[in-house]
């Protein structure tokens, strides 16, 4: 009998350890040490960040099931649970271990030549928030990106008479900052040219004062976003179509300008000033047949709260 027990207690010293019950002990060592550490105020932890981590799970699978005797296979097996641990409370702490300074990133597109008689200026931001007017210059467009984690890159082509500028937010590899995430794009117009605007976007606020432009056709699609819209009188026909997810959206129209809207919406509160409801989603103000400026709107809008203001 003391025999059997002395053979068991020596099998067990030579039982190959398990790397994956050391990872998921690791891990749960660290997820609680940082609750306890957010819980206290002492450090700011981006939870959100975990959840593009998810690979890892099948890593520590693959290492709980894993049967090493090799030595050298040990140490490299370690290696890697010790790293995916690691990259764990990376993400997860953001930039309090790796602060990166903010950057800017400015584009001013100028005028391709004598012959251009229109613009289209199309936009594609993620999270930030935004700010675009109109000014008198002599650019179609000026930029400025202020972040931490994005870029502003640019591309201009000419066909016919028209030139278009594309703006596009491009993400750099810097996900763990999480809610940390600086982006501030301000955006300025120039009110020489017919412009079509276009423009789509994350979540974001924005603020689009268009009412010192010559715009004629007006493109938004936003996400989870609070969105002001200002439309002015400098064409006599505007033409804008805005679709939303779950938005805050106010669109301000000059108190002149007849005001046409077509608008499907799920759960939307709506507030339209002096637009009348004419049945099939279709609501008008009662100077759109006499008014020389015209502003037609289409909305097609998710839970959102939605606001027609004149100015």
């Amino acid at each position: 009998m003391e025999e059997k027990t002395v053979h068991k207690m020596a099998h067990r010293e030579k039982r190959t350890w398990s790397v994956g019950s050391l990872f998921w002990g690791l891990l749960f060592v660290l997820l609680g040490g940082l609750l306890l550490a957010d819980n206290l105020n002492w450090l700011e932890v981006h939870w959100e960040n975990v959840w593009m981590l998810w690979p890892i799970i099948i890593i520590a699978i693959g290492l709980s099931i894993m049967s090493i005797k090799n030595i050298a296979w040990k140490i490299i097996t370690l290696v890697l649970a010790v790293t995916a641990v690691v990259l764990v409370g990376y993400a997860v702490l953001g930039d309090n271990v790796a602060p990166v300074k903010v950057d800017n990133y400015t584009v001013a597109q100028a005028v391709d030549n004598k012959d251009i008689a229109r613009a289209d200026v199309i936009i594609k931001a993620g999270a930030s928030k935004i700010n675009i007017d109109a000014k008198d210059q002599a650019e179609i467009v000026n930029a400025n990106l202020e972040s931490n984690n994005s870029k502003l890159d640019e591309q201009s082509s000419v066909s016919g008479s028209t030139q278009t500028v594309e703006l596009t937010m491009a993400t750099l590899n810097r996900w763990w900052f999480g809610s940390n995430a600086k982006n501030n794009l301000d955006i300025s117009l120039g009110t020489k040219l017919p412009t079509d605007f276009s423009m789509d976007f994350g979540a974001a606020d924005a603020y689009i004062d268009l009412s010192q432009a010559k715009v004629e056709n007006i493109t938004i699609k936003t996400g989870a976003s609070s969105t002001t819209l200002k439309i002015g009188d400098k064409v006599d026909q505007v033409a804008a179509d805005i679709e939303s997810g779950v938005s805050s959206i106010v669109i301000r129209v000059p108190s002149g300008s007849g005001v046409k809207l077509n608008i499907s919406n799920g759960l939307t509160s709506k507030h339209l000033a002096d637009l009348e409801d004419r049945g099939g989603d279709m609501y008008e103000s009662p100077n759109y047949d006499t008014a020389t400026k015209k502003i037609d709107i289409t909305a097609k809008i998710g839970v959102a709260s939605f606001t027609v203001e004149r100015y």
